[in-house]
């Protein structure tokens, strides 16, 4: 009698390589949980403002701040003699409540049916459903909402934070833009000279861009800036890759700046975008009466301008790294 041969199916014991980092993820989380649709970016201005006052003495230096008045929704932090600044807009997508229960999209949100929202009205707090179907006859899609009780004509509302962390991600809602304040805010412990904005209304295409631009120039000769903000994935950009250097969206740079940019991020973990669409706070530089130079160095998000905005921490840490570095190279 023969016998048989049992093959057993081997046990995989590779572990999952996990990225090591010392950084606490705990104030991304309230930073993206402020409700701060373009237009209304007040409470997330008073969040920053109070978080600089409270934390500046603990950085190696303590910025100069400018906001409120002519700044109106924006924030300025100047340190010691600035060569470059870094912009990063504040403002996320969202809706507006029309009559009949209609909402209208603010910027270009990414959303599904039942998605949840929040925003506040003068009533106080409101919770509501989001409503998405086909309407056939006009091509498009009818958003309306759903909520406990009556909004207010003109009120905003955004997606309901639902903040997911693991070892080597972060996924929540307006991680476009508050990701790219975030790296700003880490850069604020250490930086000794630099500028950095915080803006407001770049979802809309609206903004004091121009103004801070010309500003800055006035007074301090700054003309170069780099963009923190987002990028989303695609084909090409990856998450874990590192940061990454945008040629360009629907806006073009000066290409021996980017170029600059790029000769200084050699020793750096990075990837390289060429984009046809979307824009950032750099399309105000453009039609600044400044002579400004602009480059966006930035962390890839993937499920762009959705509830579940996802990043990679060793991206985001990367990038921090990178910045870092051309703050005091440029």
């Amino acid at each position: 009698m023969k016998t048989k041969k049992i093959y057993r199916k081997k046990r995989n014991t590779t572990k999952k390589k996990y990225f090591k980092h010392n950084i606490d993820y705990s104030f991304l989380k309230k930073l993206t949980a402020v409700h701060a649709p373009s237009g209304e970016e007040d409470r997330v201005v008073e969040f920053i403002v109070n978080y600089v006052k409270k934390n500046k003495h603990k950085w190696k230096h303590a910025p100069k701040i400018f906001h409120g008045g002519k700044y109106k929704n924006n924030i300025i932090l100047v340190f010691g003699k600035p060569r470059v600044a870094i912009f990063s807009h504040l403002d996320s997508v969202g809706f507006m409540v029309n009559y009949h229960n209609i909402l209208y999209k603010i910027g270009g949100p990414n959303f599904k049916n039942g998605t949840k929202l929040i925003g506040y009205d003068h009533h106080g707090k409101v919770n509501a459903k989001l409503i998405s179907r086909n309407n056939l006859k006009r091509k498009n899609k009818k958003i309306t909402y759903k909520s406990k009780r009556k909004v207010d004509i003109g009120t905003n509302l955004t997606y309901l934070q639902n903040w997911k962390e693991t070892r080597n991600t972060v996924q929540t809602c307006s991680l476009d833009n508050r990701l790219g304040s975030f790296i700003s805010l880490k850069l604020a412990e250490t930086l000794e000279n630099g500028i950095l904005i915080f803006t407001a209304s770049e979802e809309t295409s609206g903004g004091d861009i121009s103004f801070l631009a010309d500003t800055i120039y006035k007074k301090y000769k700054v003309r170069r800036a780099l963009i923190s903000d987002i990028i989303p994935t695609s084909k090409s950009i990856r998450m874990g890759n590192g940061a990454v250097i945008s040629f360009r969206d629907i806006n073009i740079p000066r290409r021996s700046f980017i170029n600059e940019v790029i000769k200084n991020s050699e020793n750096f973990k990075y990837q390289l975008e060429v984009a046809n669409k979307g824009g950032t706070d750099g399309e105000g530089l453009i039609y600044s009466p400044a002579p400004f130079d602009f480059c966006q160095v930035a962390t890839a998000i993937s499920n762009y301008h959705s509830p579940r905005e996802k990043a990679n921490k060793q991206d985001i840490v990367e990038t921090i790294k990178l910045y870092k570095h051309l703050m005091k190279k440029l």
